[in-house]
């Protein structure tokens, strides 16, 4: 399975002449490991690299915070999805809740 940096990196690298990056914040098991970094670095010359810990986000816990936030819109009634981001038709709430 590919990190999905990994991914990230191959879909920019097909738009990079229509979309313009100067930096990306990398988090998560990804931003640990060195191979993967060094591969990022090297096909993003020029682009500025940061880790989420610089922002105060540790990299371990952004995923945790991610649900905790995405729980939160559910429970508050509001969408959770970026149509433009995830191919979606609509905005939609994520999840459900269910009680016993």
């Amino acid at each position: 399975m590919l990190p999905k940096a990994w991914l990230w990196l191959k879909g920019y690298a097909e738009k990079k002449e229509r979309i313009k990056v100067d930096e990306i914040i990398v988090s998560s098991g990804g931003s640990n490991n060195l191979t993967l970094m060094s591969m990022l670095k090297q096909k993003l010359a020029g682009v500025k690299i940061l880790k989420s810990d610089e922002f105060g986000i540790n990299t371990d816990a952004k995923e945790a915070i991610t649900f905790a936030i995405l729980a939160h819109r559910t429970v508050m009634g509001l969408t959770g999805n970026l149509p433009p981001a995830t191919g979606a038709k609509l905005p939609t709430i994520l999840g459900s809740i269910t009680l016993p």
